[in-house]
């Protein structure tokens, strides 16, 4: 993973890059406005807030993807049976495949999204039913490990039996990333990835209040059992 050097700043403990505020709060105390920077410092804070979670819930993997992929029809990655590639490095805790990389992921707009027609041509009109098109898609993500990471899919425009098009996975690859690259290659706004981690958050206290309160449950009807069973024996 690139290093702070390597992004061409500094980072000190209290502050993001050098002399500018690293959090929400100190931009509120300094009534500052955000600049593309400082919402780059935001979001790798907010990545660093949450790594040390990442490890304590259950996340998805990238293979399981799933996402919108025609007239509204959802699948995941792995039904295609694409190739899955990426950086070796981040192939851990014993998992040797890429499709099994865990995080949190997301994907950019619809309207963001390359489509080419057999000339190699991007499409900027209409798709016409009777030609044959080929696209690419971009995910970010943030994996267990907390590393930003980046996510290219090839795919091919498939048309069903019924007219309907569907997007049929040729290929994965995960590297990486950087929210500069990733905010870049998405085309998508630093507020996009910032909502999206507070609302996996989110996800993750009710997940956890439900089985707070399930494991309360048993617990209370086990100590009613007992109460029987000990006034019968």
């Amino acid at each position: 993973m690139r290093n702070n050097k390597q992004r061409g700043y500094a980072f000190s403990k209290k502050k993001g890059r050098m002399g500018m505020p690293k959090t929400v709060k100190d931009m509120f105390i300094n009534k500052t406005e955000l600049t593309s920077e400082m919402w780059i410092d935001l979001l790798e804070s907010r990545r660093l807030q949450i790594t040390p979670f990442l490890k304590s819930f259950t996340l998805p993997e990238i293979g399981s993807f799933r996402s919108v992929r025609g007239d509204g029809e959802i699948q995941n990655l792995n039904t295609d049976k694409p190739k899955f590639s990426g950086d070796e490095s981040l192939l851990k805790y014993g998992v040797n495949l890429f499709n099994k990389i865990q995080g949190i992921f997301d994907e950019q707009p619809l309207e963001c999204v390359r489509v080419f027609d057999s000339d190699g041509v991007r499409l900027r009109t209409q798709i016409n039913d009777k030609k044959t098109y080929t696209g690419i898609k971009h995910l970010w993500g943030i994996t267990r490990s907390g590393e930003w990471v980046l996510v290219r899919i090839n795919f091919v425009l498939v048309t069903l039996t019924n007219g309907s098009r569907l997007e049929q996975a040729l290929s994965v690859d995960i590297r990486h990333s950087s929210p500069v690259e990733i905010l870049k290659v998405l085309e998508i706004k630093p507020i996009k990835i910032w909502m999206h981690i507070g609302i996996t958050v989110d996800e993750w206290v009710n997940r956890r209040f439900t089985q707070y309160s399930e494991i309360k449950r048993l617990k209370k009807d086990m100590e009613f059992d007992s109460k029987i069973l000990f006034g019968i024996i």
